[in-house]
């Protein structure tokens, strides 16, 4: 794992990291309900697992580099880079990047595989950091 998403991963645990979270959720739970389909593949850190069950999808996988505590009742776990998912073409309802493409040394291959495993009609939910801003290094001082 990088510095930068060792810095992001400890922010998740302040004060501030909880709030923006919690702040994150409330706004996602409502984008969750109104999306389904079979398959819903989240690509980074857990956090966001229970937003994730306010959808109408079938099925819920985690991909991630770093295996972390279980998955909710009848999700599933798979350890893979973002840049290169195992998962077929054209194959998933939802594809969400919960903070993922800031910690990256190359985002685009990260969007370019998420693409690629959506299907047609598919959903592509991101949350970020405009990594340019200057709101992460104020929050890093504030803590």
């Amino acid at each position: 794992m990088s510095d930068l998403a060792n810095n992001a991963q400890s922010w998740v645990h302040t004060d501030l990291g909880h709030q923006v979270i919690a702040a994150e959720q409330a706004t996602l739970e409502s984008v969750f309900s109104h999306l389904f389909g079979y398959y819903l593949v989240q690509i980074g850190h857990p956090l966001f697992g229970k937003v994730t069950q306010s959808s109408l999808v079938n099925h819920r996988v985690f991909v991630t580099e770093i295996h972390e505590g279980q998955p909710h009742e009848g999700d599933s776990i798979v350890l893979a880079s973002p840049e290169a998912l195992p998962i077929a073409c054209n194959s998933v309802d939802v594809v969400f990047l919960p903070h993922i493409l800031e910690n990256l040394a190359t985002p685009a291959l990260a969007l370019r595989e998420a693409y690629r495993i959506l299907r047609p009609e598919g959903r592509l939910v991101v949350c970020g950091f405009n990594p340019w801003s200057l709101w992460p290094r104020w929050a890093r001082h504030a803590q």
